[in-house]
């Protein structure tokens, strides 16, 4: 769902709630505001948050590894993360 909120807008499996469309579609717009994209701020928060002790994530083809391993040194603003917990 974060990797297209546009695309399949499933979530666990299940065709998502509008709620969770509506979220993803208003943190997709908050980041191209801030000149990123949903994969990398999503990644982000996770690696930030000491409440979040491992992060997985799943890659359906070889050669999304390294723009993947460049999300990890990705630069966003405290601010980016603080812009999205207020949309939730």
């Amino acid at each position: 769902m974060l990797a297209n909120p546009r695309g399949s807008r499933r979530y666990g499996y299940r065709p998502a709630a509008q709620a969770t469309v509506d979220a993803a579609l208003k943190l997709e717009s908050l980041c191209c505001d801030w000149h990123t994209d949903l994969p990398t701020a999503a990644l982000q928060f996770s690696l930030r948050d000491p409440r979040v002790h491992m992060s997985v994530v799943g890659l359906s083809k070889p050669e999304r590894i390294e723009p993947r391993l460049a999300v990890v040194d990705a630069q966003l603003p405290d601010e980016v993360g603080a812009a999205a917990e207020a949309l939730l």
